[in-house]
C-alpha cells in the first residue's frame, strides 16, 4: 500500500490543505477496513475504481464525492484493489469553492454530481493514471 502526500500550488492553498494519493493495486489484495478518524476538515475523494470502497453500512461510496466535517471516526473498507485521489481541504473552503455552508456536510458525503454539472470523473478516468496528471486537472477544476 502507497500513500503520498502533495501540496497544492500557491493559488489554492488558502483553500486546500494537501491533496493525497492511497493505493493497493497487488495482486494478493486482501479485504481492508480503514478506521478513519474526526479531524475537522472537509475534504473530496476520486476512486479509480469505483466498485473498491463501501461505507460501514456497506454501501459503495461514489466516485468522486464531497464529505464534510466529521464529528466521530468512521469505518470504510476496501474490497477491491484501488487507487484513490484525496484532497483535505481548509476548513472554510467548501463555501468558498462550492457555496455550501460546512454544517450541511457534516458526518455526511455527496456525489459530486449532485453539485455541479461537470464531466471532471471522465476526465480523470480518461488521463493517463499518473497521479500528477490528475492532481492538475483537479485543480483546474476547482481553480475560479
Amino acid at each position: 500500500m502507497n500513500y503520498q502526500q502533495i501540496y497544492p500550488i500557491e493559488p489554492l492553498r488558502k483553500y486546500i490543505r494537501y491533496f493525497w494519493t492511497l493505493e493497493d493495486d497487488s495482486l494478493n489484495f486482501t479485504e481492508k477496513t480503514f478506521k478513519i478518524m474526526s479531524d475537522g476538515l472537509p475534504g473530496l475523494i476520486f476512486q479509480e475504481n469505483k466498485k473498491a470502497f463501501l461505507d460501514k453500512g456497506n454501501k459503495k461510496l461514489p466516485q468522486l464525492f464531497l464529505y464534510g466535517q466529521t464529528t466521530r471516526y468512521t469505518e470504510h473498507k476496501a474490497v477491491q484493489p484501488f487507487r484513490n485521489i484525496g484532497i483535505y481541504f481548509q476548513p472554510t473552503a467548501l463555501k468558498s469553492i462550492f457555496g455550501i455552508d460546512a454544517n450541511e456536510l457534516t458526518n455526511q458525503h455527496i456525489d459530486i454530481n449532485e453539485l455541479t454539472k461537470t464531466n471532471i470523473i471522465d476526465q480523470l478516468l480518461n488521463t493517463t493514471t499518473t497521479a500528477e496528471q490528475r492532481i492538475k486537472l483537479l485543480s483546474l477544476f476547482l481553480s475560479f
